[in-house]
Parts: C-alpha cells; structure tokens; sequence
C-alpha cells in the first residue's frame, strides 16, 4: 500500500495517471478513518489525455483542504464508473498519512 504525507492544514494535492477502457468515466473518492468514518470527500477530476501514443487515457487529479483533518493514517481509494455501461473499478487503497504542522502549532 502507498503512502501520500501531508501536513494539517495543508492543501491535499495528488495528480497521476491510468488507463481505463473505453467508457465515460467518472471518478470519486474520500479519506476515511481505518474505522470507515467519513473525514472528507476529495474533490476529484478526470481528464481524457488525448495523445494517442500514451499508455494511459487519463489524468487524475484529487486535491482538499485538511485543515479539519485528525492527524493520524486515513485510508483512500478511487471509483471509476462508466457512465454508459455501469462498469466499475476500484483503485488499490492507499494511506493518507496526516501529520503536525510544525511551523504553524
């Protein structure tokens, strides 16, 4: 399982890429404690990458505010949905590690 660090208070700002099939894709995903309690849905968006010499056919990009969040491990995934075939993927799930500002305390 990966591991994104960010600081309390900070911005939450991951970008990457995948490859999913043909569909129309929409993507969702939220940070929840290991007991599943809700913290935050991400504000997530995905964008077709139109090179067509690309393995991947999108970029993904998932970003929020943590300055609410409990320090500590938050578990993340993200769903994909066809929006034409009601397919759907799911991500591995990936930790959130959630630690003290410093210069800010």
């Amino acid at each position: 399982m990966k591991t994104v660090n960010v600081k309390s208070g900070a911005t939450l700002n991951i970008v990457g890429r995948v490859a999913l099939p043909v569909g129309v894709w929409a993507i969702a995903s939220s940070a929840r404690k290991n007991t599943g309690t809700l913290v935050a849905d991400l504000t997530s968006t995905l964008s077709e990458i139109v090179d067509a010499e690309s393995k991947y056919t999108h970029i993904i990009t998932l970003s929020a505010d943590t300055t609410t969040w409990p320090e500590g491990n938050l578990l993340c995934d993200l769903r994909f949905s066809d929006e034409v075939s009601g397919n759907v993927i799911y991500s591995p799930t990936f930790t959130i590690a959630v630690e003290q500002s410093i210069t800010n305390a």
